[in-house]
């Protein structure tokens, strides 16, 4: 593989000009093949420009440091976040698109996952608060509701773990009502996901998870219908959350 990348990179060393073209190979092999990704990162840190601040660079910080959470290689991964904030601060803020902002939120909101799959939820929900600070900041108001939603999802999740069912309601069904406005279809689906797995906690509200789960087959139906989903899409990955229990109950990767 990484021979195949060296080729790829030094044949085509023009490539290298277009940083967000290769964190875009990051981003196709994120889910579906986190190795490669990983390569793919490497490889793109080789040939770009390392001296020079841009938020292209935070971003590939960013992709290595998800792929390396993803692998449980949580240390490892918070260096790699850790130079994505140190590099975004170096960046002028003439060069940003949204030039009010403190920190990166994205980068916030990994750091946070981090420290939740570490077991760390207090650290994880004050970085989900810190980015939620900075998506606030955000002039595109499409933008700064998506991560907003992204921030509000993850605080019901620290809830729901903290047994604050009524909390996590709250918030799962204000980000599902969000998402829904702005026509996050992707971000739709997880809602119902996220508000299945939660009314499974609580044996009395399974019918509430069964009322979601016929929400989201019929939301995958109709958008199914309209455009073919792909097998390897987001939307088609995040419907494939649920499955059902033998005993008739639901439960969720």
């Amino acid at each position: 593989m990484v021979f195949f990348l060296n080729i790829l990179f030094v044949g085509n060393q023009h490539i290298a000009n277009d940083h967000r073209s290769l964190n875009d190979s990051i981003k196709k092999y994120l889910q579906i093949n986190p190795n490669k990704a990983l390569d793919f990162g490497f490889e793109v840190l080789k040939v770009v420009n390392l001296k020079k601040p841009e938020i292209e660079l935070v971003s590939t910080y960013n992709l290595i440091g998800q792929v390396l959470t993803s692998q449980s290689l949580y240390a490892e991964a918070l260096v790699y976040l850790s130079e994505a904030l140190s590099t975004f601060k170096l960046i002028p803020k003439s060069e940003l698109i949204e030039k009010n902002q403190k920190s990166p939120p994205w980068v916030l909101l990994n750091i946070s996952k981090l420290y939740y799959a570490t077991g760390d939820l207090e650290n994880a929900k004050l970085k989900s608060l810190e980015a939620e600070k900075n998506f606030l900041l955000y002039e595109n108001s499409k933008n700064r509701e998506f991560g907003l939603n992204t921030v509000y999802g993850n605080l019901g999740l620290f809830a729901a773990k903290q047994y604050d069912f009524e909390l996590a309601k709250e918030l799962y069904l204000k980000v599902l009502e969000s998402r829904k406005k702005i026509k996050d279809q992707d971000g739709e689906m997880y809602a119902y996901a996220q508000l299945v797995n939660l009314y499974l906690f609580d044996k009395n509200e399974l019918f509430k998870a069964n009322e979601y789960f016929d929400r989201s087959k019929e939301f995958y139906n109709k958008i199914n219908q309209i455009s073919k989903v792909k097998k390897n899409s987001l939307f088609n990955r995040n419907f494939g959350r649920f499955k059902y229990h033998r005993n008739f109950s639901l439960i969720i990767n």
